[in-house]
């Protein structure tokens, strides 16, 4: 079935909350979070993007460098996509590396990944805006 204009717009509107989201996670200095939100927000517009170009429902994955490979993303953007797929469980699960996902994240990861993030969505607003 064809997304219609306001899903698509539903997942840029929780993309644009989880960025903004990660930002107050970097100001408490809850760094870990922040770095998952990006993920999140990263993914969220990928797949508003997938959905308004393919006029399909994006698939069901957190393999977001995969996701911007077939969406033609630049190759600047695949270490940093692929740091947010390894945040999206290590964030969450302490039994992911050798100690709690809090204590594996510093200020300048969580700045790195906001950074990142805000990249790569800047380049698929750009890519929303040239498809209308």
């Amino acid at each position: 079935m064809k997304p219609t204009t306001a899903q698509i717009e539903r997942w840029i509107k929780q993309a644009e909350r989880d960025l903004e989201a990660a930002r107050r996670q970097l100001a408490i200095e809850v760094w870990e979070q922040c770095a998952l939100l990006c993920e999140q927000a990263v993914e969220k517009y990928l797949k508003a993007l997938y959905m308004q170009r393919e006029g399909q429902e994006a698939p069901k994955t957190h393999k977001i460098a995969d996701l911007a490979s077939s969406l033609g993303a630049p190759n600047g953007f695949y270490a940093l996509l692929q740091q947010l797929e390894t945040d999206y469980l290590a964030t969450r699960y302490p039994d992911t590396t050798v100690a709690a996902p809090f204590e594996g994240y510093t200020e300048q990861i969580a700045r790195d990944r906001l950074n990142g993030a805000t990249e790569v969505i800047e380049w698929a607003r750009r890519q929303m805006q040239s498809n209308n």
